[in-house]
């Protein structure tokens, strides 16, 4: 065990040579990702449905996305953490096309929050967004 956590904390991608145990413990995975968000890759299935796993990495590295359960991928404000810093990320996530569409016009002027849905013009992230 120490031989692994002493790998891992030298290389993150040694992750992907440590056993399930390892890549399933959330408090190392945070700490994995917090200092290297694309090793959200070698978390666990289950981890890569946490929100705060898959936040904090999106939040180091927004291409972390595509690595997150397909729920996170259609979470708003994991989508908009990762967009916020790489637009291109915007191919990874799921969110319903009006969504995306208020978020985009959300980014680009904040005029656009006129025009948004009653229930996104109080939802916060589309409103920092603007």
């Amino acid at each position: 065990q120490e031989i692994v956590l002493a790998a891992i904390s030298s290389k993150r991608s040694a992750l992907k040579y440590a056993g399930e145990k390892f890549r399933a413990d959330k408090v190392l995975m945070l700490d994995v990702v917090n200092s290297d968000g694309s090793a959200l890759q070698y978390a666990g299935e289950e981890l890569r449905g946490d929100r705060e796993v898959v936040l904090a990495a999106v939040r180091n590295c927004a291409q972390a996305l595509q690595h997150a359960s397909q729920t996170l991928k259609s979470d708003r404000e994991v989508v908009q953490a990762a967009i916020s810093s790489d637009r291109s990320t915007q191919q990874y996530a799921f969110l319903p096309e009006q969504s995306q569409a208020e978020l985009d016009a959300a980014d680009r002027t904040g005029s656009a929050l006129h025009y948004a849905r009653n229930d996104l013009r109080s939802d916060r992230e589309v409103v920092l967004a603007a």
